[in-house]
């Protein structure tokens, strides 16, 4: 069984039919309706559109774009536990541009 969250309401997953936590709000037309509609962060609204469009953006290989996601994804983790990393992940100082540019 899985618990998920929609704006901050928790719902039980038996596994089988959709839930309606997937369900789309009225009246959304695009991404960012969906992104206020579940009030994510910046950081997970990032990751979200990352994901969803993943390899379609012009110019961003989906090489670029797993990156994206996992630099967002890491300072969100570093936010909501405030542990601070001492290993090679990234550091919550270091920009989008430069731990992309790390893989060059």
């Amino acid at each position: 069984m899985t618990r998920q969250y929609v704006n901050n309401k928790q719902y039980t997953s038996d596994g089988g039919s959709t839930q309606s936590y997937y369900g789309l709000p009225k009246g959304a037309t695009d991404i960012a309706d969906l992104i206020d509609y579940r009030e994510m962060s910046f950081n997970i609204g990032n990751v979200f559109k990352a994901c969803y469009r993943l390899g379609q953006k012009r110019g961003s290989s989906e090489e670029y774009d797993l990156r994206k996601i996992i630099y967002f994804a890491t300072r969100e983790l570093e936010k909501r536990t405030k542990v601070a990393q001492e290993t090679d992940d990234l550091p919550s100082d270091v920009s989008l541009d430069q731990y992309l540019n790390r893989f060059d």
